[in-house]
């Protein structure tokens, strides 16, 4: 079922299959991605327990794998509601424990605040023992031309080097494919084909801001606690999916440790909470 929060700017529609956004509105014009050229049905898909192709072990017992997590495989129910904001919820279940063995309360708020839209994740354990997982993101942008006309403006001074990763399964490598540094980084429209992905690893920028190349603004996207950033497009789509991530995904050959010593998965304690929030902004 949708659900529609609005203000004087923004008009949004948030599916509780997955607690995702399925629309954003942006004085009258669509900012997300409606799959024009039928290549990917995505929009916006949340990520938990971890983001990418992650598995996750405990005990040595390995679980059910989603790519992403489950989560966004998942319906939830809407817990609160306002005329600007939704917060959708999902708990543990016998279902969740099949591919991941924790207890857990899971809360994403959708809020709109001017021309912004304020993403904020939570995630309580209500057991007594440490819980393990991480969140990411996946929203996508659409534009209004090819990739190659647009550019991503980063906060601070930054080396693009991409880790690469397997074209079937996204582990991730060990190699590098540099793109050069500095602030800006143009969208590299022959790389960005056939599900490759550009993964910049622990990024200096809190914020980066999607322009044309002729230097208007159409997004700026604020992710405080999300260490990486990851760019994707759908072959040959005019869009593009900028995504802060927690974790990344497992290298070759590294799949089956723990989950719980796999780099940038944070650990909640007993009847605490963990909070990462993010923002849009749109132009």
């Amino acid at each position: 079922m949708l659900y529609t929060i609005e203000n004087d700017n923004l008009t949004v529609k948030v599916n509780d299959f997955g607690a995702e956004l399925t629309s954003v509105v942006f004085k009258g014009k669509e900012r997300l991605w409606q799959n024009e050229n039928g290549g990917w049905v995505g929009h916006s898909p949340i990520m938990f327990p971890a983001c990418g192709s992650c598995e996750v072990v405990v005990n040595g017992k390995v679980y059910t794998h989603f790519l992403h997590g489950f989560a966004r495989k998942s319906t939830f129910s809407v817990t609160a509601q306002g005329k600007d904001f939704v917060t959708m919820t999902l708990s543990s279940s016998e279902k969740t424990k099949e591919c991941y063995p924790y207890d857990f309360r899971l809360a994403f708020t959708y809020r709109l605040e001017g021309d912004t839209l304020r993403v904020t994740h939570e995630v309580y354990n209500p057991s007594d023992e440490d819980i393990y997982c991480a969140f990411g993101s996946h929203e996508s942008y659409q534009l209004d031309g090819d990739v190659d006309g647009y550019v991503i403006e980063f906060e601070k001074e930054e080396t693009f080097d991409s880790l690469l990763h397997t074209p079937d399964t996204g582990k991730l490598t060990g190699e590098i494919k540099n793109f050069g540094k500095g602030k800006i980084l143009p969208l590299p429209t022959d790389f960005l084909q056939e599900g490759r992905t550009l993964i910049f690893k622990n990024v200096n920028s809190r914020k980066v801001t999607l322009k044309t190349t002729a230097g208007r603004g159409c997004a700026e996207v604020a992710f405080e606690g999300f260490p990486n950033l990851l760019l994707w497009r759908p072959h040959g789509a005019k869009m593009i999916c900028i995504e802060p991530w927690q974790n990344l995904p497992d290298s070759v050959g590294k799949e089956f440790i723990e989950f719980s010593e796999k780099t940038a998965i944070d650990t909640v304690k007993p009847r605490q909470t963990k909070t990462a929030i993010r923002s849009i902004r749109y132009f």
